[in-house]
């Protein structure tokens, strides 16, 4: 399925990283990205409230040069370097929780649909706050993306 908004949220990340410096996290090793993001996240009341059957995330290294990618089904995360900062862990923590929402998600919807946008939002408003989130939303309206 033809991915129109891919780029326009990989955009929006970088501009709210630019932002909100200051305010989003940057891990230098996937040891401190599980144990001190994480971690966090799946103990979270919020996190077992809504996706309690995601347990662990597996998180592995890439190349220097590759983009971060997550393999939903297995609960698979891979982060080089340049990409362990808060939301591009969100971004890739809201595919896992799309591909255990909805079992056929790469084949019925675009990865960066509206269905991934509304679970990423809301993790961003609950993990980042509210400024960001509002941020975030103002900036995919700004290019007419709904959701």
């Amino acid at each position: 399925m033809k991915d129109f908004v891919r780029q326009i949220v990989y955009d929006s990340e970088y501009q709210l990283i630019k932002e909100f410096r200051s305010s989003v996290q940057r891990y230098n090793t996937l040891e401190e990205v599980q144990s001190l993001f994480i971690k966090k996240i799946l103990k979270s009341y919020w996190w077992k409230k809504r996706y309690s059957a995601i347990k662990e995330i597996h998180l592995y290294s890439k190349k220097r040069n590759s983009k971060a990618a997550s393999a939903g089904p297995n609960c698979d995360i891979y982060l080089p370097k340049f990409f362990r900062d808060e939301l591009s862990i969100l971004h890739e923590l809201a595919h896992i929780v799309c591909f255990s929402l909805y079992p056929s998600y790469l084949d019925v919807v675009p990865g960066h649909g509206a269905e991934f946008l509304r679970v990423y939002s809301e993790m961003i408003r609950h993990f980042l706050g509210k400024e960001i989130f509002l941020r975030f939303k103002e900036i995919l309206l700004e290019k007419k993306i709904l959701f």
